[in-house]
């Protein structure tokens, strides 16, 4: 009893001290790149009760997050917002916001941030609800601490972006589905299919669950065939029913959530712009649809159509090969293995070797309940989905919603470990909580020892990885502060808003615009995001105006050779470049 008392107030402890410095990391950050999108996209939802906007990404974590803000913003001008056009209009839109309430825009943010560290919360509850329901009560307190402690999570909970919230919803769905699959009563069935429905309304990724339902009721029926000795079809029967009671469930729960917009729309009427749902129908105008010519033409979609759309929205991107960056290499599309290396880099070191104790106690008892089957069924199913997707190798965060899930399978230690060895466990939660706290506030930065921390980060991963946009707040204050005024400031930065806006002054280099040929760079100051450093063809953001500059990558490489005689966090490094070193 004295060791669960200890371990609870560990549990406790972590809880209250990582949502504090999430809480105080969000106050700190400029709106990142995406969120900006967010922010407008969850205004307009409240506003017109319309999801064009970001669709994408379903519109749980918005409706929350910017709930708070829609109190308060209500003279924004929508004049930028055409519900009929069929581009991605949030960026441009949430940019406009951000030039009308330049002076508001860190408490607006600020304010969305603080109502999604609610979903920070719930994730480590659920994580302690569920790790205790299969493993015991420290097990619970254990992964509860993992969950925290995480840089990924802790870097992602300072934001208002929907990874964190798809992570809790999905612990919270887990839960109730085992319970399902354990008790199948109908007040089981109602819960799980509200749960499901909360996680796919958090992230598009959890569409995951209508063939995990359907599975799991055929293996279930299967499994109570031959424990129970009862007939087959009737079980199956049985099973199957409750599987579309759930799905009924979602069915109302999205569709209200969407304002019943496109509701039972026919498969036939959508407009695709992915190969996969464009098909045969494909065009040069990138729009077809596979259904067209086909029974299911007429069918109605069971989700709403803004959710249809944003998936094949996201498809599409997916397609496109983006260029991906990986250990100083980088190419059109992406590895297999992306995601493999971006865990073996951006977790502390002690939580890769208790992970990698998990995997090893199946050496010891390799059998499996039938709740920690599916639980790690699940999360392998869920990595191994994103992982499958080459064409967008860009953000660790996408696997996010699968980390926890690992986690609460590491729990098993707590249970099959003898004392001594599950207090060597907690010595590694310990270290691994001690190396996150090491990156703090830039968790978003983190890499771990093994491969030289945040300061080695840009050479083994990109964007969001490394760089987000979540220091330029810091840059304008170091500006303020520290710079010489005399110097000519220059900035590659890319942003969805004009960073003038936060207070930077800053211009463009003029050899940019001057000549197409790449020459050395002018006296002054430059302050160069990491991506752009690294030869990331990302347009950098203009001063003063809305859109950003298409340049030649080997323009800013040529700084890799020099010194920074400043950083701002691990995304931001500062140059100063002197007349004499330009002759």
């Amino acid at each position: 009893m004295k060791t669960q008392s200890i371990t609870k107030t560990c549990a406790l402890v972590s809880v209250l001290a990582s949502t504090l410095i999430a809480a105080y990391c969000s106050l700190r950050h400029a709106p990142t790149f995406d969120e900006t999108g967010h922010m407008v996209a969850g205004l307009c939802h409240w506003r017109f009760s319309r999801f064009e906007l970001y669709r994408v990404n379903p519109p749980l974590a918005r409706l929350v997050q910017t709930a708070p803000v829609a109190c308060t913003i209500r003279d924004y001008d929508w004049a930028a917002y055409d519900p009929s056009s069929p581009t991605r209009q949030e960026f441009a839109v949430g940019h406009q916001l951000i030039h009308a309430h330049p002076n508001a825009t860190q408490t607006m943010f600020f304010a969305a941030r603080l109502a999604g560290l609610s979903f920070f919360v719930l994730g480590g509850w659920m994580c302690y609800l569920l790790a205790r329901r299969l493993y015991g009560e420290s097990a619970g307190h254990a992964v509860c601490c993992c969950w925290c402690w995480s840089p990924t999570l802790l870097g992602n909970a300072a934001l208002m972006t929907p990874d964190v919230a798809a992570a809790a919803m999905g612990l919270v769905a887990i839960y109730w589905f085992l319970e399902w699959c354990e008790c199948p009563h109908w007040s089981t069935t109602l819960w799980t299919g509200l749960a499901i429905s909360g996680a796919m309304a958090a992230k598009a990724t959890w569409i995951l669950w209508a063939p995990i339902v359907v599975l799991a009721a055929v293996g279930l029926a299967i499994r109570e065939t031959y424990i129970q000795h009862r007939k087959l079809w009737p079980t199956l029967a049985r099973w199957l029913a409750k599987s579309i009671a759930i799905g009924a469930v979602c069915f109302v729960v999205l569709n209200t959530l969407y304002a019943f917009n496109g509701f039972m729309r026919p498969l036939g009427t959508f407009q695709f712009r992915s190969e996969s749902l464009a098909g045969l129908n494909h065009t040069e105008l990138n729009i077809g649809n596979r259904f067209l010519e086909t029974w299911m033409a007429g069918v109605p979609s069971p989700l709403p159509a803004d959710y249809v759309l944003g998936i094949d929205r996201q498809k599409m991107e997916f397609e496109w090969n983006k260029p991906a960056y990986l250990r100083g290499t980088l190419r059109d599309g992406g590895w297999w293995y992306y995601y493999l290396y971006a865990a073996a880099v951006k977790m502390p070191l002690a939580f890769l070797m208790l992970l990698g104790c998990a995997a090893l106690s199946l050496v010891a008892e390799p059998r499996l309940g039938l709740r920690e089957l599916v639980l790690l069924g699940i999360a392998v199913a869920l990595f191994t989905m994103v992982s499958s997707q080459t064409g967008i190798n860009k953000h660790f965060r996408y696997v996010l919603p699968s980390l926890p899930l690992f986690f609460v399978f590491a729990g098993r230690l707590w249970k099959l470990a003898p004392p001594r060895l599950a207090a060597g466990c907690w010595v590694l939660i310990l270290l691994g909580a001690i190396e996150s706290l090491w990156a703090v506030p830039h968790s978003l930065s983190f890499f771990n020892m093994a491969v030289g921390g945040p300061q080695q980060g840009r050479f083994h991963l990109l964007n969001s990885n490394v760089s987000w946009g979540q220091d330029v707040a810091r840059l304008v204050r170091w500006q303020r502060q520290d710079r010489e005024r005399s110097d000519l400031f220059y900035a590659a930065l890319h942003t969805n808003y004009d960073p003038t806006d936060l207070g930077l002054d800053f211009s463009i280099p003029p050899e940019l615009n001057a000549s197409a040929t790449v020459s050395a760079p002018g006296p002054g100051l430059y302050a160069i995001e990491a991506n752009v450093l690294m030869g990331y063809p990302y347009p950098i953001s203009l001063p003063g105006r809305s859109g950003h500059y298409e340049f030649d990558t080997a323009y800013w490489r040529q700084f890799q050779n020099l010194e920074p005689v400043a950083q701002i966090g691990y995304s931001i490094f500062i140059y100063h470049v002197d007349a004499d070193s330009t002759k």
